[in-house]
């Protein structure tokens, strides 16, 4: 008879003495019946039931407390376009002067923080698959964000589309997960915006992070 632990409903052999999948000790005995890992009403394993090789140990991955959009950077030189527009009205050729070097300075620091959302590391855990994640994840942003969204999975790829924008999901060795974010066709084409585009990818990141997060009470 098969035999499954009594916390996560992993299967598991009678000489285990812990769950490979959450870590929980197997004591005398396991259950005999699964455990609805997946369903709503079915708790995620506290730290204290989780293995020490499945602990983030990466000091930087980041937790997120919201899903807020991520700050932009350099806000400030949105006041610079608006002194270059005060100093075109008093003379057109100080307002440009003005202008064309925040304009070239914006899209360099749009540039450079597109490239390290990419980069971002956030707080997770081990022993979570693909499968978990899409059984979690999917029907909880289906629910809040409807035909919005979609999620799409291909063997152990996982990736959310959201905006024009699509979010592949990037499960890491140290226990973090990356999200890569690329434009969808329909974005390919008809985005050339790219003060825009920055907006979506901060929104959209951090949507997904903190959903993934809270589905795993990532703490």
């Amino acid at each position: 008879m098969a035999k499954f632990c009594p916390n996560c409903g992993q299967p598991v052999t009678e000489n285990e003495k812990f769950c490979h999948q959450c870590g929980s000790p197997l004591q005398t005995s396991v259950d005999s019946q699964p455990a609805d890992r997946l369903g709503a009403n079915t708790p995620v394993p506290n730290a204290d039931n989780i293995s020490i090789v499945d602990i983030c140990k990466n000091p930087k991955a980041i937790l997120l407390k919201s899903a807020s959009p991520l700050p932009r950077k350099a806000a400030w030189i949105k006041w610079g376009y608006i002194i270059s527009l005060i100093a075109a009205v008093v003379n057109l050729g100080v307002g440009f002067f003005i202008f064309a070097p925040l304009f070239i300075m914006d899209n360099l620091i749009i540039s450079y923080q597109k490239g390290k959302i990419r980069r971002l590391k956030f707080k997770f855990r081990g022993s979570i698959t693909p499968d978990d994640i899409f059984a979690r994840l999917q029907p909880s942003l289906m629910s809040k964000y409807g035909n919005a969204i979609s999620f799409d999975r291909d063997g152990n790829s996982l990736s959310v589309e959201y905006n024009s924008i699509i979010y592949d999901i990037n499960l890491n060795d140290d226990n973090t997960f990356s999200i890569w974010w690329r434009k969808s066709i329909a974005g390919a084409i008809f985005s050339f915006n790219e003060f825009k585009l920055y907006k979506k990818i901060r929104t959209g990141t951090p949507m997904i992070a903190y959903e993934l997060q809270r589905q795993f009470n990532i703490q």
